[in-house]
């Protein structure tokens, strides 16, 4: 439904906020939304440690991030409604080829580019306190 009002042009703006689409480690989407700038890489971590406990080695891969809160986020999962799947880590989206190139098409704000650096820099010490071991050539597989 919100999907729907946007598209109609009848939500002129959108709470505050961030939402963000990620590649997740049991190669699904993730859409959420976050407050604050701020909270970003804090819940990113969050769903990577969540993953790295349910027994997944591998780093989530931000592919975009919007302006626009929890009211952003709805309207973006309402579109992708017919992708979504739920299991014991939540809710989640198939990574259809139309959700990817609307992902892609968006993709990190300049002035969040930051973010993938701090994750990535983050990721690389966290994985070997989890046992996981990271590639030497790891930092080449970082294509955001």
């Amino acid at each position: 439904m919100m999907a729907e009002m946007e598209k109609r042009g009848l939500i002129s703006g959108h709470l505050p906020g961030y939402t963000y689409m990620i590649w997740l480690p049991n190669d699904r989407i993730k859409i959420g939304s976050v407050g604050r700038e701020d909270r970003l890489l804090e819940r990113w971590k969050e769903i990577t440690a969540d993953y790295v406990k349910a027994g997944y080695k591998d780093p989530i891969k931000p592919l975009a991030v919007f302006e626009g809160g929890k009211s952003k986020e709805a309207a973006i999962q309402g579109k992708f409604n017919h992708l979504r799947v739920q299991d014991e880590l939540g809710e989640q989206f198939t990574p259809d080829p139309e959700l990817i190139e609307y992902a892609e098409n968006q993709r990190i704000p300049t002035d969040l580019a930051y973010l993938i650096p701090t994750y990535e820099k983050w990721w690389d010490q966290y994985a070997p306190k989890k046992g996981i071991d990271i590639p030497a050539s790891a930092g080449d597989d970082w294509n955001f």
